[in-house]
């Protein structure tokens, strides 16, 4: 660890490699003039012996120097390749632990180190170190174009003065310790996590190394990507190559049903109340003056999930899509399965002739169901929405029958509901339950820059397809396989079931890591800071890189400890007569102590793309980088 005055003079000019040059030139001329000046060489040759000894000790402080700002334009290794990867998961002191990149613990002295540095005029050196290390790189890099071609590396360096100025964050901050490989254990994993960074800080990354791993580790693993990351995608499918788990990766891509599975979201539930609402929240204007509109679109399809259940059959989209357009049909279709037809005694007082029309049927129907005089409320339920007046049903319901018509519609709705057709049933339909079961690696695109409302739809109801799977896990298995689940942009799928996927499902040996920007993210999405605070409250783990915004900033640095830093206090005085004559002076330091942020909240602001703070269970603070997964170096050479 660095005191703050040796840091200060790692910044601004290298002095001491200029002192270190102009000692050997002059041991040079001495040696030479030695040489021809053979009278007087002894004299010569010891002046010379000294500025050789004060260059060479020049020498050791300009090479530190130039270490240091080495770190500075990140003159370490910033790949990881795929194989590297595969070998340290198998080292068994690994066991169950995850990397999660290379840094080093954060404590106190950092802490103090920061405070102090602040305290110094330091942003001019800061830049100007960094451009002297980006020019030293260079020549190493071009020599031959330095000797052959001096005015045109006299334009570049020009260049790079103007560039440091728009360099993301402050390459400082890592340069206070000598980094190490980082990982956090299993069971801390179990606690959830959560990537917070601004744009192009790095999340896409740090998420790329956690799901590649996961994969590795022969987990489920479950991915939702807003944004369609079709690297992240040969990633996947890499590490699954890798694992020898090439069977098991699963596709689907709201933009590419042709290349998607088919996949059944409301496969799992334990009441058919759930189906009902695993649409209509999704709908736009929750808590608004249309919560009326969709409270009424509620309750339709719950009447239809009951008739439909009475019928022998699961709901699927196609399903509640045809019986919400044909109401009458199928309140004719259940009081057929209910009523007892085969009873003479009604068959005389009615006729249920084939020829008659639906409606007349069903009138016949009803009629007999009321004369029995035993009520059930699911029959109650279907007869009066097959009665309801088809003008005001459709006012009403609009919303929830526009979104199960685009759920069928096209490839896409051929994707999402099975249908009972033999000519189909070749056809593999696979859900939460089903991937579990297999340990699969599924990658769901959710294609959100085309169409959020229906990413945001299709997203949520996989959370709860797996919410209720989660829940079956929970209540009747003893023994069940790991599952990671990582969700990008999170705060655009926030829904109840995810809410209580966070809080319950830990015990079904799910661990969740979630990505977003911002916390006001998830307050926009809520409508409310409390109900944002219900998701945050249920993560453990969080790792920040970049953020801008000022509430994420807060929010993250009081989940850190405080510490106490010395504060030094320097103050001067002269006493003078009562002609103005000075006949004293007084000098004084006094050092005390203050509680203070153990990682200052205008840190997260200034990190550069790819490094972050980890705030980890139990408040351990690490202070890293994440490493670019490649294939090879040459691959991360041409991404560069």
């Amino acid at each position: 660890m660095k005191n703050q005055n040796e840091l200060s003079l790692n910044l601004g000019a290298n002095f001491q490699g200029l002192q270190a040059i102009l000692c050997f030139l002059g041991f040079a001329g001495y040696w030479i003039s030695a040489l021809v000046l053979t009278q007087i060489a002894a004299p010569l040759l010891v002046m010379g012996a000294a500025l050789l000894t004060i260059g060479l000790f020049k020498t050791k402080s300009a090479f530190h120097k130039l270490r240091f700002e080495s770190k500075l334009i990140g003159n370490y290794r910033r790949w990881f390749t795929l194989d590297e990867l595969v070998a340290l998961k198998k080292y068994q002191a690994w066991g169950n632990s995850r990397l999660i990149g290379w840094g080093f613990i954060w404590d106190k002295a950092h802490c103090q180190n920061v405070a102090d540095f602040f305290k110094d005029s330091w942003r001019k050196k800061y830049r100007q170190s960094l451009a002297n290390a980006k020019k030293v790189s260079f020549i190493r890099d071009h020599l031959k174009m330095v000797i052959t071609k001096p005015s045109e590396v006299w334009q570049v360096f020009k260049v790079i003065d103007q560039q440091v100025a728009s360099e993301p964050g402050y390459r400082w901050i890592h340069a206070l310790g000598d980094e190490k490989v980082q990982c956090i254990s299993g069971k801390d994993l179990e606690g959830h996590m959560a990537v917070f960074g601004t744009t192009g800080a790095g999340k896409s990354r740090f998420l790329e190394l956690q799901i590649v791993q996961a994969i590795l580790e022969g987990k489920t693993v479950i991915v939702l990507d807003p944004k369609g990351d079709q690297a992240l995608v040969q990633s996947m499918k890499s590490a699954c190559d890798k694992a020898r788990r090439d069977n098991d990766f699963l596709y689907f891509h709201l933009a590419h049903p042709d290349k998607s599975i088919n996949i059944n979201l409301l496969a799992n539930y334990s009441r058919e109340d759930e189906v009902a609402s695993r649409i209509v929240d999704t709908l736009p204007g929750q808590g608004g003056d249309g919560q009326v509109f969709i409270d009424m679109g509620r309750g339709a399809l719950r009447t239809i999930c009951d008739g439909i259940k009475i019928l022998g059959k699961k709901p699927t989209f196609l399903l509640l899509h045809h019986y919400f357009a044909n109401r009458q049909e199928l309140a004719l279709k259940v009081l057929e399965t209910v009523l007892p037809q085969s009873d003479k005694k009604f068959q005389e007082k009615y006729s249920f002739s084939e020829t008659k029309t639906t409606l007349k049927r069903l009138t016949d129907l009803i009629n007999l169901y009321r004369s029995k005089g035993i009520p059930s409320p699911e029959l109650d339920g279907i007869i009066a929405l097959a009665e309801r007046d088809e003008e005001s049903f459709q006012k009403t319901t609009q919303s929830t029958w526009l979104l199960l018509s685009t759920l069928t519609r096209g490839d896409l709705g051929k994707k999402l509901s099975p249908i009972d057709d033999e000519s189909q049933g070749n056809l593999i339909f696979y859900d939460t339950r089903k991937i579990i079961d297999k340990h699969s690696v599924l990658y769901v695109g959710l294609d959100a820059l085309t169409d959020s409302g229906m990413a945001k739809t299709i997203g949520s109801m996989v959370l709860s397809d797996l919410a209720a799977t989660a829940g079956a896990r929970y209540d009747f298995e003893t023994s069940s396989s790991s599952v990671a689940l990582f969700v990008d942009e999170a705060a655009e799928l926030s829904c109840e079931p995810f809410t209580q996927m966070l809080n319950k499902s830990r015990g079904a040996k799910f661990s969740i890591c979630l990505a977003s920007q911002t916390i006001s993210d998830f307050v926009a999405k809520a409508k409310d800071k409390a109900e944002a605070s219900r998701i945050l409250a249920n993560l453990n783990n969080f790792v920040a890189l970049r953020c801008n915004d000022v509430e994420t900033q807060k929010f993250l640095t009081e989940r850190i400890p405080k510490t106490r830093i010395q504060i030094t206090t320097k103050s001067h005085g002269v006493s003078t007569s009562s002609k103005l004559v000075a006949h004293g002076a007084s000098i004084s330091e006094r050092i005390t102590e203050e509680e203070t942020d153990l990682v200052a909240s205008s840190l997260l602001g200034t990190l550069p793309n790819c490094e972050f703070f980890g705030i980890f269970a139990g408040g351990h603070v690490i202070k890293g980088r994440v490493p670019i997964l490649v294939k090879n170096k040459a691959q991360f050479r041409e991404n560069a």
